[in-house]
């Protein structure tokens, strides 16, 4: 008997992880990106010098490629 509710208990715990998990992995996924394209968009706009705008163009790139990869994943959890 004891060890039928050790099994549940575990079972329960495991799931309540990975729904935190998830949580927190979506918000995590949602404030990197809104942070890589916010700067990538503030450094083209403030840009004087070529270098720095390069910068800021890498930086959106880099964050919407990422979206394709992340919002997929983010949606699914949702």
């Amino acid at each position: 008997m004891g060890g039928e509710y050790r099994e549940q208990c575990c079972s329960i715990q495991g799931s309540l992880f990975r729904g935190m998990q998830a949580i927190v992995e979506t918000l995590f996924d949602a404030v990197y990106l809104c942070t890589v394209l916010t700067i990538g968009i503030r450094m083209i706009a403030k840009s004087q010098n070529s270098q720095y705008r390069l910068f800021g163009i890498m930086a959106v790139v880099l964050g919407l490629g990422d979206s394709f990869h992340l919002m997929p994943r983010a949606l699914e959890r949702v």
